[in-house]
């Protein structure tokens, strides 16, 4: 049997559960009930999923732990040529 074939028939790949967001993150989602009291608790629970992904995508680009003050701008540069 061929590996796609095989990949196939064991149903692909197999998804992890949703993972349970932080307690910060719950937190932050179920403030946004103040802007919006419609919000159901799954709606809840798909923001503060979102905010935990986006905490760990946000860690895993500054590995660093480069921390950008205020005094930080870009360089800028200003050229003009002459005719």
């Amino acid at each position: 049997m061929s590996k796609r074939r095989a990949f196939l028939s064991t149903g692909g790949l197999k998804r992890n559960p949703k993972p349970k967001p932080s307690a910060t993150a719950m937190a932050t989602a179920l403030g946004m009930r103040r802007f919006d009291a419609s919000l159901s608790d799954e709606q809840i629970r798909i923001i503060a999923r979102a905010i935990d992904e986006a905490t760990k995508l946000a860690t895993e680009l500054n590995t660093g732990k480069n921390r950008v003050r205020n005094s930080d701008e870009p360089v800028t540069t200003f050229s003009a040529e002459l005719p």
